[in-house]
């Protein structure tokens, strides 16, 4: 990429990341689906652990 596009991009970057943390709903889904991943991960190394 040629440096004016990176600077671009990274400008983008930080615009998004500013709008999403302002964004409660969006916090609130992002917080669900980290929660979810986690319970997932929890749950297969459950399976692991039975099957060892």
């Amino acid at each position: 990429m040629r440096k004016r596009h990176l600077i671009r991009f990274e400008e983008l970057v930080d615009q998004n990341r500013r709008d999403l943390l302002n964004d409660e709903e969006a916090l609130t889904q992002i917080d669900d689906k980290l929660y979810e991943r986690a319970q997932k991960k929890d749950r297969l190394e459950k399976k692991r652990k039975r099957f060892q």
